[in-house]
């Protein structure tokens, strides 16, 4: 993808990279040279708003009793 910088340093990053990221304004980044290339990754809140959402769906408790199980088998 192409995109420009303006006059006053500013580039805008394509609709298409916002959705697949999730980027919404006010997000911010940490910026950096690497190898001669810029790096723009983005900031997030916290480890909790990394994690947020990302064990939906997933029942912890019956994988700790069925780990539970096994090792109580083993002994």
């Amino acid at each position: 993808m192409d995109t420009r910088l303006s006059s006053k340093g500013q580039v805008v990053i394509p609709r298409q990279v916002r959705e697949e990221l999730g980027l919404v304004p006010g997000t911010r980044f940490y910026v950096r040279v690497d190898e001669g290339s810029i790096v723009l990754q983005p900031v997030t809140e916290s480890l909790i708003a990394d994690l947020y959402g990302k064990l939906a769906g997933v029942d912890l408790l019956t994988e700790l009793e069925k780990e539970h199980a096994l090792e109580v088998a083993r002994d």
